[in-house]
């Protein structure tokens, strides 16, 4: 368990994300929720622990974390795209869809080189 500062939500995170890439899921989420319980408002930590949430294919909880910061932060089109993403893995075609209109919307057009018209959902 990290030590040196128990209100530092950044080594929180990123020992999640260094377990999440070493796929020691569970440790990941223990440090990610205490990442999340010290700030829930911190956009990129939002983003790695929606992601660990995703690949255990629990959208429901993902999309309320997400939906959460978006209240907060309604422009922010990296979250919204995270969204959409969480959304369309949820077959969730609407939703997902909103959501990435929101993205670009915000400024959000591309990730790793993918326009957000290609990841939208096919009906």
């Amino acid at each position: 368990m990290y030590k040196l500062n128990p209100n530092d939500k950044c080594p929180c995170f990123a020992l999640g994300n260094c377990y999440f890439i070493l796929h020691e899921f569970e440790k990941a989420e223990e440090y990610f929720s205490i990442g999340y319980r010290i700030d829930s408002d911190y956009g990129y930590g939002i983003i790695q622990y929606s992601e660990l949430l995703k690949a255990d294919n629990r959208f429901t909880q993902g999309i309320r974390i997400l939906n959460s910061y978006l209240k907060n932060h309604p422009d922010d089109g990296e979250i919204w795209y995270c969204l959409g993403n969480m959304c369309k893995a949820a077959d969730k075609t609407l939703e997902a869809e909103d959501a990435f209109g929101k993205a670009r919307i915000n400024g959000f057009a591309r990730v790793d080189n993918q326009l957000i018209s290609e990841s939208l959902p096919t009906q």
